[in-house]
C-alpha cells in the first residue's frame, strides 16, 4: 500500500498525479551495539525512485517488524539524494529489548530467513515541493550475517 501527498506551506496535503513513487526495501540487517537491556539492529534500506526527476529523502520513520514482533522504530533526518529512475541505500538503527531479540532468535531456530514488515513514512523533496509517502511492505530477510554477528563469529 502506497499513498502520495504533497505537504503544503500550511501543513495541508494535496494529491499529485501519480508519475512514480519512492519504494523502500530492507536489504540487510546487522547487529550493532548492545547493553544488558537492549541491542541495536542496523538495517540497510534501499530507496528506489521510479519518478522521472531526482528527489531527496529529507526524513523518514520506519517501524520494523521481524517475524511479527516489533523490532523497533528507526528514525532518520539525513538527506539522501536519489537519482531519477535510480536507487540509494541508507543505514538506520533500531533499538530492541534483549528479551524480544532472544525470543526472535529462538523462534527462528535453525531457519536462516525471517519475515519482515516495514511501515514507513517518508518525506521527499522533489523540485520545490515536499512529498509524503507512506508504505507497508513485507518480504523475507536472510539472517546468516546477523546470526554470525550475534554468535561472535
Amino acid at each position: 500500500m502506497l499513498a502520495l501527498a504533497v505537504v503544503g506551506a500550511l501543513g495541508g496535503c494535496a494529491t499529485l498525479p501519480n508519475d512514480g513513487t519512492v519504494d523502500i526495501t530492507v536489504v540487510n540487517v546487522a547487529a550493532g551495539s548492545a547493553t544488558p537491556f537492549e541491542s541495536t539492529l542496523v538495517f540497510t534500506l534501499r530507496y528506489q525512485n521510479s519518478m522521472p526527476v531526482p528527489v531527496t529523502i529529507t526524513g523518514a520513520s520506519h517501524k520494523i517488524y521481524l517475524d511479527g514482533t516489533l523490532a523497533g522504530e528507526a528514525l532518520s533526518n539525513t538527506e539522501i539524494p536519489v537519482p531519477q529512475f535510480g536507487d540509494a541505500t541508507h543505514e538506520v538503527a533500531a533499538h530492541i529489548s534483549n528479551i524480544a531479540l532472544g525470543r526472535m532468535v529462538f523462534t527462528a531456530g535453525t531457519q536462516k530467513t525471517l519475515k519482515y514488515e516495514i511501515r514507513s513514512s517518508i518525506y521527499v523533496r522533489r523540485d520545490q515541493r515536499t512529498l509524503h509517502f507512506t508504505q507497508t511492505k513485507s518480504a523475507n530477510l536472510d539472517l546468516h550475517g546477523l546470526d554470525n554477528a550475534l554468535n561472535g563469529q
